[in-house]
Order: C-alpha cells, then sequence, then structure tokens
C-alpha cells in the first residue's frame, strides 16, 4: 500500500502539469473576437439647409360674372346657350321692350307740344292780334270820353234837380268801369308790343329740358333691355329661358373668360418669398409661364396661410377648375448637421438619436449615442440638430447591427 500511494504521487503531478500545458496552449491558439465593419460619414455643421416642396392650387379664370339685366320685364329672347363662346359687345338676351316704347312716343309727343309753346313765346303775338288791341284801347277811349261827358252833364242837372239820384249815379259808375277797362286794355297792349318775359321763356325751355331728360332715361332703358358680353367668354349656365319675368339684378347667365386664367395658391409666410418669385406653374405635366404675380396682404384665420394670385399666360392646356402645381424652394436658417436617413436610430418616447464613433488606440472605434432633434427630411437624407463635434464620424450603414459601447471598425469614410 504504501509502495501504491508513492507511485501514485507523481503520476498525479505529472497529469495535473499535461493539463496546465494544454490550457494555456489552447488559449493561445484560439482566435480574437470579430470586429464588425460599419459605414461611416463624418458630420459637418452648417448655417441651415433648403428644401423642394410643391404647392397646390387651382386654375381659375380671371373674370367670372353672373349677367343680370339692370331693369326688371318679360325675357324675349336669350340668344346663346351652355358651351357658347362670344365676343365683347355680342348681344345674349333681350326683354319686351313694348310699354317702354310707347312712353317714349308719349313723351315725343308732348315734347313737340312744347317746343311749338316756346316758339310762339319767342316770336311774340301777331300784328293782328296787336292791332285788335290797339283798336279796342281806342274805342274805350272815345266811349270813357263820351261817358265822362254824360257824368258832367247829369252832374249839372242834378243841381238843378232835373234827373234822379240814380240817373246820375249810373253816370258815374258807368265812367268809372270805362275808365278801368281802359287801364286794362292799355295793359294788354302795351304787354303785346313788349313781347314775352324773359322768365316765361326760360320756364318754358326748363320744360323742354325735362322732358328730353325723361325720353333720356327712356332710351337708358331701352338699351338696357339688351344684355351684351362684357368680355370674350364662354357661357357656362344658363339659368333663365324665353318669357320669364326677371326682377332687376336677377341673374340670366353666368360667364367665365376665356382670354385670361389665373392660377391661386395658399402658401405659408415661410414660403412666400419663394412663391413670389417664381416664373412658372405646373398643370399636370405642362409647364405654363406666368405672367404676373398678386398677393392678397391677408392671413387665413383658419390655414394661417396668404393667397398668391398668378396671372398666366395665355395657354391651350389650361381650363377652369384644373389643379396646378408650384415648386418652391425653402430657405432655413437654422444651425444643422445632414446626415442620411439610414443614420438614425430610434430613441426612447418617441425620439431619434445616432451612434458617433469615438476612435480608439487600437484603431478601432467605440460606438457612442448621440440624440438628436430631426428639423426636416426627405426620405432619403436628413437635417438634425446636434451637439455632435466638427468631422465627427457617424454610422450611416448597419446602425441596426450594432449597440453603445461596441467596438467596430470603418470602410472608406464618407465626405
Amino acid at each position: 500500500m504504501r509502495f501504491t500511494s508513492v507511485l501514485l504521487l507523481p503520476l498525479s503531478l505529472l497529469s495535473g502539469a499535461l493539463i496546465g500545458c494544454t490550457a494555456q496552449d489552447a488559449a493561445a491558439l484560439a482566435p480574437e473576437p470579430t470586429v464588425l465593419t460599419v459605414e461611416a460619414v463624418a458630420a459637418h455643421s452648417q448655417p441651415g439647409f433648403s428644401f423642394h416642396t410643391t404647392l397646390y392650387g387651382r386654375i381659375q379664370p380671371a373674370r367670372r360674372t353672373p349677367l343680370a339685366f339692370e331693369i326688371a320685364g318679360q325675357v324675349t329672347a336669350v340668344l346663346v346657350d351652355e358651351g357658347d363662346t362670344i365676343a365683347a359687345g355680342d348681344p345674349v338676351a333681350r326683354l319686351d321692350t313694348t310699354i317702354l316704347e310707347a312712353e317714349r312716343e308719349k313723351l315725343l309727343a308732348a315734347k313737340t307740344i312744347e317746343q311749338a309753346i316756346l316758339r310762339r313765346l319767342e316770336k311774340g303775338e301777331r300784328e293782328e292780334v296787336i292791332a285788335a288791341a290797339r283798336a279796342m284801347v281806342s274805342k274805350l277811349d272815345a266811349e270813357l270820353e263820351q261817358a265822362i261827358r254824360d257824368r258832367q252833364r247829369s252832374s249839372n242837372l242834378r243841381d238843378r234837380n232835373a234827373v234822379t239820384e240814380s240817373e246820375y249815379e249810373a253816370a258815374l259808375f258807368r265812367a268809372k268801369s270805362l275808365q278801368a277797362s281802359l287801364d286794362a286794355a292799355k295793359a294788354r297792349l302795351l304787354e303785346l308790343e313788349t313781347g314775352t318775359r324773359e322768365e316765361d321763356i326760360d320756364a318754358q325751355k326748363n320744360r323742354l329740358l325735362e322732358l328730353d331728360a325723361q325720353i333720356a332715361v327712356l332710351d337708358t332703358r331701352l338699351e338696357k333691355a339688351v344684355i351684351t358680353a362684357p368680355f370674350t367668354a364662354i357661357v357656362i349656365r344658363r339659368i333663365i329661358d324665353e318669357g320669364a319675368v326677371v326682377q332687376d339684378g336677377q341673374a340670366i347667365l353666368v360667364l367665365s373668360e376665356t382670354s385670361q386664367h389665373e392660377a391661386r395658391f395658399s402658401v405659408p409666410l415661410a414660403q412666400l418669398g419663394e412663391a413670389e418669385e417664381a416664373c412658372g406653374i405646373r398643370v399636370g405635366t405642362v409647364a405654363v409661364p406666368v405672367h404676373a404675380v398678386r398677393t392678397i396682404p391677408s392671413v387665413s384665420r383658419d390655414t394661417r396661410t396668404i393667397d398668391v394670385i398668378f396671372t398666366l399666360k395665355p395657354h391651350s392646356s389650361v381650363i377652369e377648375g384644373q389643379t396646378c402645381a408650384l415648386d418652391v424652394t425653402q430657405k432655413v436658417v437654422n444651425p444643422c448637421v445632414h446626415l442620411p436617413h439610414t443614420a438614425l436610430v430610434p430613441s426612447v418616447r418617441g425620439l431619434w438619436s445616432v451612434y458617433r464613433l469615438e476612435p480608439e488606440d487600437s484603431g478601432t472605434f467605440r460606438v457612442l449615442r448621440e440624440e438628436v432633434t430631426v428639423n426636416h427630411t426627405d426620405g432619403t437624407q436628413v437635417y438634425v440638430e446636434a451637439s455632435l463635434p466638427d468631422g465627427a464620424l457617424v454610422v450611416s450603414e448597419g446602425a441596426h447591427k450594432v449597440v453603445p459601447g461596441m467596438r467596430v471598425r470603418t470602410k472608406d469614410v464618407a465626405p
């Protein structure tokens, strides 16, 4: 037994030595851990960025108006139909003018009468009338002279009680009556010889002017009984047909201008300057040049935008109601970093982060998480706010394969 124990002890030591040598050799021969290779870009800060965006608007005619009569009446003719193109000045509808024409004839007859009266006033009375008035004065003068003699004779006889008191008074009153008649006849003769007073002539002229004004009003109403097109347009709606009785201002037709169109856009304040400098718009795939730009200086209460209206040059592809597009470039002044969209990594509470690479002595990099704020993205590129050192390397591809603290290598760094 003692011999056996002594023999086993060297064997145990030899086995332990052999096992220790085997573990050391295995450790020395084991391969080093594989370091993942990722793509990276250098992050450079810039003062701002710009991006392209498309605004959508609507084509509208420069002028669109409902046509109506300015007077009431019965419609006798509607000369156009929906879809018809009409030129400026073309008649499109008429009213019945029978009553208006009858009133005009009545006023013309009254004017003829007043003109005859004015001519008589300006020319004065005929010589025959003046001669008759002069003869009347002579006759009354003779009769007055005879009446005065009879009165004197009656007075003498009255003193001698040869006539009654009533006979004397009759002679006296007859003389006074003839004197009054003679005075009236002389005044009438003087009026005839002097002619008509200027005031009477002026009053008659004013009556003629009043009639002319009434005739002019009727002529205007007759003109208003016909509607003409105010501009070259197309009839887009016919509301009233023949036979209908319409009130003044009641719409008959709706016209839309064909020679001039506009494009209206609701533009955010941040893009207003770029929109106002645009020289063309798109209707589908067709580019339409712009003639002029107008801005309505009022912010919409609902959309917080400003309406910008583009006056378009004539183009056959433009139709009222079409959707049009305006491509603008918006500039944003805000320090940021430009990165590919694939560099973004979801963070906590819906935020975003990127993986920055911190260089090590061994030529590898240590992955560090950096929180960022996304300002804008177009689906492939992203502009973020971040506290990254200028020129720092950021994982651009394969960010889903790494975690913070991991050692990685990089391919050629994109500028």
